[in-house]
């Protein structure tokens, strides 16, 4: 049997999203085997503004919210993989602060890490910057995948984010591109 990529999803039903979960799992499992991570798992939490305000302060010492957080896995961060990232300020790796929890996986799998994403920043850039909300959320999660594989920002990074774009546009495509029902 091939190996599949494993993705856990935890929706906030309160929250709007452009994608429902079922959709944002397709996509992180398509990242992890375009990214060369096939056997890989990692997780993704959807949450509101004054959470991630919360995280960012006590993760990166910054004010405000912002649209997606990377965590990757201890011993599975920049510095092992890809040298030392360009331009990081902080190591995310390791433990994950209070209230996110790392989701179990199958034994023999590379757990990447989690991903924390910002319903309300989402929104409100997407509309900020002119784009569908659903292309949006695509782009965020292929940055925010870059950093658990341990890209830094550069060159480097944005043409794996370009890859990863066009390779899950297939899944957003058809996809209701306004804010809806998450679950």
């Amino acid at each position: 049997m091939a190996n599949r990529a494993s993705v856990s999803v935890r929706p906030d039903s309160a929250l709007k999203m452009p994608l429902d979960a079922q959709r944002l799992r397709r996509i992180l499992e398509l990242f992890c085997k375009a990214g060369g991570e096939d056997n890989a798992r990692l997780e993704l939490a959807v949450t509101d503004d004054a959470r991630m305000e919360a995280l960012h302060r006590q993760c990166l010492d910054r004010q405000g919210p912002t649209n997606i957080l990377a965590f990757p896995a201890k011993g599975f961060s920049g510095e092992v993989r890809r040298g030392l990232p360009n331009g990081s300020s902080a190591d995310l790796s390791g433990e994950l602060p209070e209230g996110l929890t790392r989701a179990p996986g199958a034994k023999g799998t590379i757990f990447l890490g989690s991903l924390v994403l910002s319903a309300d920043t989402l929104e409100r850039e997407a509309f900020l910057y002119g784009q569908e909300a659903g292309d949006y959320c695509l782009r965020l999660l292929a940055h925010g995948f870059a950093h658990l594989l341990g890209y830094g920002h550069g060159a480097e990074m944005e043409r794996l984010e370009e890859k990863l774009a066009q390779a899950g546009s297939k899944l957003v495509d058809g996809a209701s591109l306004t804010f809806g029902s998450y679950s």
